[in-house]
């Protein structure tokens, strides 16, 4: 998956979300130009495109955006990851219409997310060890890099870091950038992977939870970028325990955030090509259905800018 960035206003105000809403004094509204050169950028990608927030559906063009996304790629590689809400429920026919793949997640019941803001520059004193979290970061192993109306980014944390800390520190969107190696991003993985504790063994909480834990420089960061959230009372701890080998295990945590099956609700299990809406059963008779049509459809020789592209 490759995340694009409509923006980072939500209905929620979770705790330790990717996004940092809390923390946001003014959020971002990625420009359509923007998401076109992005879109065109992912061209020979055969993934999934995921729009994420925030809320995505809170972008004040998002029709139009829908619209464009339907021209230029076909609807398996067309996601949306959504908490619903109103303009959720507003645009739920052109949804349906346009997006194969779909993570719902209302936060209604209990969801766990992992503290992101624990610097590990200051908790981790061992240089070896702390290389060795960084190195094995689960969120890079099972998700996504990001690009936003900043730049491009190896994860989609950095691309919250930079918006949020305004580092300036995005790439610029540029044919096949996803392609690029890894090391061409070392500057970004030096400077934001150094204050983000997602490669960390600390214990996940709900994302109810109010008061979080921060390290101290993080939260003169927050401070610095006049986070609306620490004029709350109460509303951060700053978090000084330091990580050694001997207590790793200590924190360890599984780093769940979407729980591993169906619920009644229909909440969960995210797949690519999956609509979390729906049973397994209904998921079964979707993608059969969809697949047809998009086989009907490239023999009507109705191709997406992207196919257009694959096959020249």
């Amino acid at each position: 998956k490759i995340a694009i960035e409509l923006t980072n206003a939500c209905i929620l105000s979770c705790a330790y979300c990717t996004r940092n809403v809390r923390h946001i004094e003014k959020p971002f509204f990625i420009d359509l130009d923007t998401f076109k050169k992005a879109l065109r950028s992912l061209y020979n990608f055969k993934g999934v495109i995921l729009l994420i927030g925030g809320e995505p559906t809170l972008h004040p063009k998002f029709e139009e955006i829908c619209e464009i996304f339907k021209n230029e790629f076909p609807k398996p590689q067309r996601g949306l990851w959504s908490a619903g809400g109103h303009r959720f429920n507003k645009f739920k026919p052109l949804i349906d219409e346009t997006f194969g793949a779909m993570n719902f997640n209302t936060h209604k019941m209990d969801c766990f997310h992992q503290p992101n803001l624990i610097a590990p520059e200051e908790i981790v004193p061992d240089k070896k060890l702390r290389k060795e979290y960084i190195e094995s970061c689960w969120l890079q192993e099972n998700w996504s890099p990001s690009i936003g109306p900043n730049g491009v980014f190896f994860c989609e944390v950095a691309q919250s870091y930079d918006m949020l800390f305004k580092t300036g520190k995005g790439m610029n969107i540029s044919n096949d950038w996803w392609q690029r190696p890894l090391v061409e991003f070392q500057d970004q993985i030096d400077f934001f992977c150094q204050k983000c504790s997602i490669c960390l063994p600390i214990n996940s909480e709900l994302d109810t939870t109010y008061t979080e834990k921060i390290s101290k420089n993080n939260i003169k960061r927050l401070r610095e970028v006049n986070s609306p959230w620490l004029k709350k009372d109460n509303s951060v701890q700053e978090y000084d325990i330091e990580l050694f080998n001997q207590n790793k295990e200590i924190h360890l945590t599984e780093n769940r955030y979407i729980e591993d099956k169906t619920t009644d609700l229909y909440f969960f299990k995210q797949y690519c090509g999956i609509d979390t809406r729906l049973t397994n059963t209904e998921n079964k008779v979707k993608i059969k259905k969809e697949q047809k049509e998009e086989i009907e459809r490239i023999l009507r020789n109705k191709l997406t800018n992207a196919e257009r592209h694959r096959k020249k």
